[in-house]
C-alpha cells in the first residue's frame, strides 16, 4: 500500500469537550437525572464522563458521585 505524503496541511484545532451538565453548581447531596436510558453500556459510559471530568478539572479534584437507575434512567449524585 503506498501513501501520498502531503505538505503544507494545517492541523485542525482540537475539539474541547463541553459538560452538558452543571457539576460546578453542584453541593453534596445534590442529584441529576440525566438523558440516558438506563442500559449498562449507558451507565458505564455516564461513570466514565464524570469520572474524566473530575480528573481533568483542578478545582473538582477530589469529588466523587455515584449512579444509579432510577425507573428507565439514571441519576446521578454528588457525594463528596
Amino acid at each position: 500500500m503506498k501513501f501520498k505524503i502531503e505538505k503544507g496541511i494545517k492541523l485542525p484545532a482540537r475539539r474541547k469537550g463541553v459538560m452538558i451538565y452543571p457539576l460546578r453548581e453542584m453541593e453534596v447531596g445534590d442529584s441529576i437525572v440525566s438523558e440516558f436510558e438506563y442500559s449498562r453500556k449507558n451507565m458505564s459510559k455516564l461513570s466514565n464522563r464524570l469520572r474524566n471530568f473530575c480528573y481533568k478539572s483542578p478545582d473538582c479534584k477530589g469529588w466523587k458521585f455515584s449512579t444509579r437507575k432510577e425507573n428507565d434512567k439514571l441519576r446521578f449524585w454528588r457525594i463528596k
